[in-house]
């Protein structure tokens, strides 16, 4: 237990930044970018640490569906609402796979596009763009700013690994002050309970704002919204991709596109035309109505 926690006072000062006094629940960034946390007594019985390395999340929309991941007209609509700067929000319990749905993402990202993202770890790259990344770092008000810096950057994209506290109202006011392209990921076990948890964190973070304003808030910042869930071998895939379109007294609209079946289950378009459609002919991208066509097993 001495060593251990002579081991965790030396990644600290690498951090550049000693333990405190009083200290318990140390989190920081290491040089390399990897990330760390660890529980010294009286938090934990013994001394604990976690270093989450960096990885290079490189999969593309492509190779989920290979993997069964969505299917091909999913994917499809996906890279519309990419080529289109649609606000898109993916929702799922497993923060890695969010991740690398959102890296998938960015990576239909045109040639040359530059694109701002404010991640925890530097895990999300594009080669063939220009990428900055901002660390997302663990407290709301540092993360706030993260958001705001990332914002006042006017990328062609902004990307945000997680919209937890102050930095899920930071992404949502960037959006109304007019940033387009926005990726965004929240943990939740569902997207209704993402949505409810967007909601709730600007309630909190905002002050006076009403229930009502704040659904209208969530519900028109982003046009579409994934759902992540794992299936029994681990892998995880989109059980639902929905259109959003603003609030009424039960909470955030939500209108399904696309679905999945249980397990393994056969994809299923659910035969509605999203409304942006319309909104990204208008700004010189076509969709495939045949896209939509109500069927299974696509």
């Amino acid at each position: 237990e001495e060593a251990f926690s002579r081991i965790i006072g030396r990644l600290t000062l690498q951090a550049g930044e000693p333990v405190r006094p009083g200290e318990f629940v140390i989190e920081r960034r290491l040089p390399r970018g990897a990330h760390m946390l660890a529980f010294v007594p009286p938090a934990s019985a013994g001394h604990a640490l976690l270093i989450r390395k960096r990885r290079r999340l490189n999969m593309s929309l492509e190779d989920f569906v290979r993997l069964g991941g969505l299917s091909r007209a999913m994917a499809t609509f996906l890279e519309n609402c990419i080529a289109a700067k649609a606000n898109v929000l993916i929702s799922g319990a497993n923060g890695q796979a969010l991740s690398a749905y959102l890296a998938a993402l960015t990576s239909a990202c045109g040639p040359g596009d530059r694109i701002a993202v404010v991640q925890e770890v530097d895990e999300i790259t594009v080669p063939h763009a220009h990428v900055v990344s901002i660390a997302l770092v663990d407290t709301d008000r540092l993360g706030e700013e993260a958001v705001r810096a990332a914002a006042k950057v006017r990328a062609d994209r902004l990307v945000v690994a997680s919209l937890a506290g102050r930095v899920g109202a930071a992404t949502l006011e960037a959006v109304a002050d007019g940033a387009e392209g926005v990726l965004a990921a929240t943990t939740a076990p569902s997207l209704r309970q993402g949505l409810s948890r967007l909601v709730a964190q600007l309630l909190l973070t905002r002050p006076g704002m009403s229930v009502e304003a704040a659904r209208e808030c969530v519900g028109e910042a982003f046009d579409i919204a994934m759902e992540v869930a794992p299936l029994s071998d681990g892998r995880h895939r989109v059980i639902r991709l929905a259109e959003l379109g603003g609030a009424d007294a039960k909470g955030v609209v939500v209108r399904d596109l696309f679905t999945a079946g249980e397990g393994d289950g056969a994809f299923v378009s659910t035969g509605v035309v999203p409304r942006v459609v319309g909104e990204f002919a208008q700004r010189g991208v076509k969709v495939d109505p045949n896209l939509f066509k109500r069927s299974v097993g696509r």
